[in-house]
């Protein structure tokens, strides 16, 4: 087996004794070998990293100035208009239907949009501040929970 493998490997590797083939090296003799040329240095070429790092500073700038919400420190009246007041109330009727009724809702609605200020103002409003109005008075726990959530949410008090 050895023999028929020693048979196949010169076949294919017919320059060791075969001058009439086309691959066949002249003993001794070895082609040249190509040297390596480093390009010439670009004086410039720093300037290209520094245009990329420039654009990708101020991409990075516009979307944390564009991402930014406005800084604002009471509800707006573009925000707070009849339809959001609307979805707001259904929102808390959702949360106990027995204490809020249509009698209470414009105090409701006023004294979330109080506290929807103070959050706006910087204070972050606790279980304390939602149980304290007397609008809120009797809530049950769950409820008091989902309003202050509400509160302290971004889709109630939000400034755009």
């Amino acid at each position: 087996m050895h023999n028929d493998f020693s048979k196949c490997l010169m076949r294919y590797m017919s320059y060791v004794n075969d001058p009439n083939d086309p691959n066949y090296v002249v003993p001794n003799t070895v082609p040249p070998i190509a040297e390596a040329v480093e390009p010439a240095p670009n004086p410039l070429r720093w300037l290209w990293w520094l245009l990329g790092l420039l654009v990708l500073a101020g991409l990075i700038w516009a979307l944390v100035h564009a991402c930014r919400p406005a800084n604002c420190s009471t509800l707006p009246e573009g925000v707070w208009t009849t339809t959001q007041q609307t979805t707001t109330w259904n929102t808390l009727v959702g949360y106990d239907s027995a204490h809020f009724t249509d009698g209470n809702r414009t105090a409701v609605l006023n004294e979330l949009r109080t506290l929807c200020n103070r959050r706006l103002g910087g204070h972050s409003l606790a279980t304390a501040d939602i149980t304290g109005a007397s609008v809120f008075g009797g809530l049950a726990e769950g409820a008091v929970g989902q309003v202050l959530s509400l509160v302290n949410g971004n889709s109630f008090c939000r400034c755009s």
